[in-house]
């Protein structure tokens, strides 16, 4: 989903970037998504699909991963024709260059979702309909027959690299996300080669892959395993089919989730029968934006999989989002080119030289990053198993609704506060040491590029935390002057977030909001893009004028962003404190019921203030730069620690 999360917006330029960083990292293989909605719309004219149909059944450009096999549908739809064929467009070019740098580009294979009229149109094809989506059985003739079109499509408009992309079981009853029923019984098997086939699984896995091999014979099949955790072993004559449907060494399994739930090592070290499978992290949930991921687990588990396993034909990371943490993206691919476990502290040192002055040292900086290393990138990380959250799925004050949802309660802290404060405080040092070392752009000059974002990156993750102490204890009062003052202390530390924030343009929500005008400005459709690029960080689902209900997957992909923290959230607490504060003054206990009315209100007011007209984002201009501004916060917020 990181092509919704991160990629949505991004021009030719961008993409470009990215791709010459992945090739400068050694990356060689990526997935390359973009544009295949306007290769399905051709497809499904052919076999009855309007164009109308179509567009009202895809998913709006931020919500597309969800349309492409996930049984989410209509969201922010119907969509402009010709954002497809934008798309499309981008796609050959970004292939261009995928192939100029020598890199493997995964095309989507066809996984058995189609438009509900599908089943009107051909009644007799062994086929289900449900949440706005229809699937169609792997093994009926339907399947290959669409199939075997839509490989011809893509591969005669983009060209073909080899490698397809296809999730899920491939019956008509489970989208590609669907886990299935499960036991942990120990397994009665001494050996896989002991392990019964089932051939149901077998028939459907070789039916998704002969789509795939009957246009491109060198066909290889990526498979990301995400369904298959948390199976017992009681599911491995499935696993035994599945892979067994298709030819050796054509069938490569994306581990993706190996920093917390590793697959591989399971069903008794059955390794997925000796099927390649390349070592991921998934680390991101939502793209939220806080300072996690384990170095230290990164540097064992990998090693322990290559002595391990003779199966790892890779390293990779499947994050959901992908602008955050760059220092732990930056140590994950560099396990590729090592056989040994690194020394972290040396590693890092060396990346903070290497970040900020071209080989410059800042003994700040290093003490800045020592400290992180041992705090936020250490060995500790917070799991469901253990400390009941996880840390990929940020929850902060800074971000959180009062009584909202299971994305909304602050999470507690699982490092030393003190101690990341004290790494911000170095960092802060460290721009003194390298201030001649390059100059950032207008208007901080004070600070090289790198280190500003670290600064700020930095001090946001203090600020989330301290704020989650005056979120508590507001939330506890009863007292209406009570409430006020506490409300104002948390209102007041959320103004200063977005003060830090708006002044690293990496972590502005109006830079967001101007790629997706961009489109508009080539395509038309002037406030559609907007909408779609405020409302998925926010309120997720489209936000309904006159609805007093608050949307699903509310602040699931929260983002600490100048802007949003500032507008959008300070905004939703604010009408809490008002209310509370009201209800308490007039001895009435709190209106959960008009407070959610209000938040409503307010968040449809903000996701369709087009031009950021009534509610400014980072307008306003301050001679700070980020290390004025962050000397002044570390001085005020000192006290919360």
């Amino acid at each position: 989903v990181t092509f919704s999360y991160t990629f949505v917006f991004y021009d030719f330029a961008d993409w470009e970037q990215l791709l010459d960083w992945a090739a400068l990292n050694g990356i060689n293989l990526c997935l390359a998504f973009t544009g295949q909605e306007e290769v399905y719309r051709k497809v499904f004219n052919k076999f009855g699909v309007s164009n109308e149909d179509f567009a009202s059944w895809s998913n709006g450009p931020a919500y597309l991963a969800w349309s492409r096999g996930q049984s989410m549908h209509g969201i922010a739809g119907p969509v402009p024709l010709n954002f497809f064929r934008s798309q499309w467009e981008l796609q050959r070019r970004i292939l261009e260059r995928m192939r100029y740098i020598g890199m493997v580009g995964v095309l989507p294979s066809f996984q058995g979702n189609v438009p509900p009229v599908m089943k009107t149109l051909f009644p007799s094809a062994n086929m289900t309909v449900h949440s706005g989506v229809a699937w169609i059985d792997g093994c009926d003739p339907l399947f290959a027959k669409i199939g075997d079109e839509f490989m011809r499509t893509i591969i005669n408009d983009f060209g073909t690299d080899h490698w397809y992309e296809a999730d899920g079981y491939f019956n008509m009853h489970d989208g590609p996300w669907l886990s299935k029923n499960n036991s942990h019984n120990m397994s009665p098997w001494n050996s896989p080669e002991d392990v019964p086939l089932d051939k149901d699984a077998l028939a459907h896995s070789s039916a998704a892959f002969g789509v795939m091999n009957r246009t491109d014979p060198k066909a290889v099949w990526l498979y990301q395993g995400w369904i298959w955790r948390g199976w017992g072993n009681d599911m491995l004559p499935y696993m035994k089919g599945f892979v067994s449907g298709v030819p050796t060494g054509r069938f490569v399994m994306l581990d993706m989730y190996d920093e917390e739930m590793p697959e591989w090592n399971k069903f008794d070290d059955f390794s997925y029968f000796s099927t390649p499978f390349i070592w991921s992290v998934l680390h991101n949930f939502g793209g939220n934006t806080a300072l996690w991921g384990s170095l230290e687990i990164l540097n064992s588990q990998y090693y322990t999989a290559l002595e391990e396993s003779a199966s790892v034909s890779g390293v990779g990371f499947a994050p959901e989002g992908f602008d955050q943490n760059p220092l732990y993206y930056a140590f994950c691919v560099d396990l590729a080119f090592s056989s040994e476990t690194k020394n972290i502290t040396e590693w890092m040192e060396l990346y903070a030289s290497q970040r900020y002055s071209h080989g410059k040292i800042s003994e700040n900086a290093n003490k800045a990053w020592d400290i992180l290393r041992s705090t936020v990138y250490g060995k500790i990380q917070p799991s469901i198993e253990k400390q009941g959250f996880l840390a990929e799925k940020a929850r902060d004050a800074i971000t959180a609704m009062p009584y909202g949802n299971e994305h909304d309660d602050p999470q507690p802290d699982w490092f030393s506060v003190k101690d990341v404060y004290q790494a911000w405080d170095y960092l802060v040092k460290a721009a003194a040491d390298l201030k001649d070392s390059r100059n950032c752009n207008i208007p901080e000059r004070s600070c090289v590029s790198t280190l500003r974002y670290d600064i700020v990156n930095t001090g946001r993750e203090v600020l989330a935390k301290l704020s989650n102490r005056l979120f508590k204890t507001l939330l506890s009062k009863v007292d209406p002057s009570e409430i006020k003052n506490e409300g104002e202390k948390l209102l007041d530390i959320m103004s200063d977030a977005d003060k830090l924030l708006c002044g690293e343009p990496g972590m502005r929500m109006n830079e967001w909001i101007l790629k997706a005008n961009a489109l508009s400005s080539r395509l038309g459709n002037s406030s559609y893009y907007e909408l779609n690029a405020r409302a998925q960080p926010t309120t997720w689902l489209i936000q309904e004028k006159g609805s007093t209900q608050l949307t699903g997957l509310l602040d699931y992909a929260n983002k600490h962003w100048g802007g949003l923290v500032g507008g959008f959230y300070r905004g939703r607490t604010s009408i809490y404190v008002d209310h509370a504060y009201r209800d308490a003054s007039e001895g009435h206990q709190f209106n959960k019921t008009a407070y959610i009315v209000a938040v409503s209100e307010w968040s449809y007011n903000w996701t369709h203030d087009f031009g950021a007209h009534k509610y400014p984002i980072c307008e306003k201009k301050s001679s700070d730069d980020a290390v004025t501004t962050s000397i002044n916060l570390l001085k005020k917020w000192k006290y919360l620690l």
